[in-house]
């Protein structure tokens, strides 16, 4: 190999091994691939964008006397042409076809050229339709009748931020607290009866006694064997 090739090569080898893992600024620029976000901001473009104080969009000439109220305090309606034909009724068109034996389609063209008929536009503005041509309407005895389908009611958003439900709430508690102390006023001012006057009999209670005045015999039997007589003798008093 020859000395310049191999130095050629050997500084080709250093100069990627300095690049590798790092973008270069005109290189990465360019590429939206390799432009970095930043955090907390919009990333940076990779196009030569003109000045801050540039206009983006369509320009648009407008007249400065045309302003929104004109437009809309004189709001132009469509006005139908005079020389406007109406359109074709092939409907009866077809049926005449029919009544003169025609079915194939070339004849029903001919028949259909030579015969055309028109649809007959009516002007409701000159001509308006009588009540009785068309469906009533619940519109025509009630001019407040809504049509569509009912909604649920709006939610009670004032009620629930001016705390109506929790005063409604302590209204009611207080209430029903109030019903119960006059039912236990009730109970406690009623005349007492002759029964409720009357003190029951009170036994009086066993003396309790000590284990010094407890009989001897009885001290070291279970309650449960006190009653049950002894089946072998003894001499021990206590076990008789």
């Amino acid at each position: 190999m020859l000395p310049s090739a191999h130095k050629k090569k050997s500084s080709a080898i250093t100069s990627y091994a300095a690049d590798f893992g790092r973008v270069s600024s005109s290189r990465g620029a360019s590429n939206t691939l390799l432009v970095k976000s930043p955090v907390g901001k919009a990333r940076p473009t990779c196009y030569t964008l003109p000045c801050d104080e540039h206009v983006y969009g369509k320009k648009v000439d407008r007249r400065p006397d045309e302003t929104t109220a004109k437009v809309l305090t004189s709001w132009q309606t469509k006005q139908k042409s005079k020389n406007a034909v109406p359109s074709l009724d092939y409907v009866s068109m077809n049926k005449l076809t029919l009544h003169a034996g025609i079915v194939d389609p070339k004849g029903q063209y001919e028949h259909r050229k030579l015969h055309p008929i028109r649809m007959k536009v009516i002007d409701h503005a000159t001509h308006p339709t009588p009540c009785s041509a068309r469906r009533h309407l619940p519109s025509d005895t009630d001019p407040t009748f809504t049509y569509g389908k009912p909604t649920r009611p709006s939610s009670p958003v004032g009620k629930l931020m001016s705390d109506h439900y929790q005063r409604e709430y302590d209204a009611a508690m207080k209430m029903r607290e109030e019903e119960h102390a006059r039912a236990l006023a009730a109970m406690t001012h009623r005349p007492r009866t002759r029964k409720d006057q009357m003190v029951p009999l009170q036994h009086p209670k066993p003396k309790h006694l000590t284990i010094y005045e407890r009989d001897a015999k009885d001290l070291f039997k279970m309650p449960r064997f006190r009653d049950v007589p002894a089946r072998v003798d003894h001499q021990n008093p206590l076990c008789t």
